[in-house]
């Protein structure tokens, strides 16, 4: 630690456990998804009781987008 001085940087716990799950998680809302992939959803028909704060993986969203209705994006293969 040589330069660096002895202290450690403050941390705020509260701000810290409120954004921990966003740093790293690997779930993530459909929104987020969506954002990440660049699609628009126009019918959620393949996620069933959607509601817009459920966390999915990866995997659970792609198994439900399936079934949707999807503006186009040339980004993925035509289903």
């Amino acid at each position: 630690m040589n330069g660096k001085g002895s202290k450690p940087r403050p941390v705020d716990p509260k701000k810290w456990d409120e954004n921990y799950d966003r740093a790293f998680q690997k779930r993530r809302t459909i929104a987020d998804w969506q954002k990440h992939f660049g699609d628009v959803i126009k019918s959620y028909d393949g996620f069933r009781e959607y509601n817009h704060d459920d966390l999915l993986t990866e995997d659970e969203y792609e198994k439900g987008f399936v079934d949707c209705t999807v503006l186009y994006n040339p980004n993925r293969p035509k289903q």
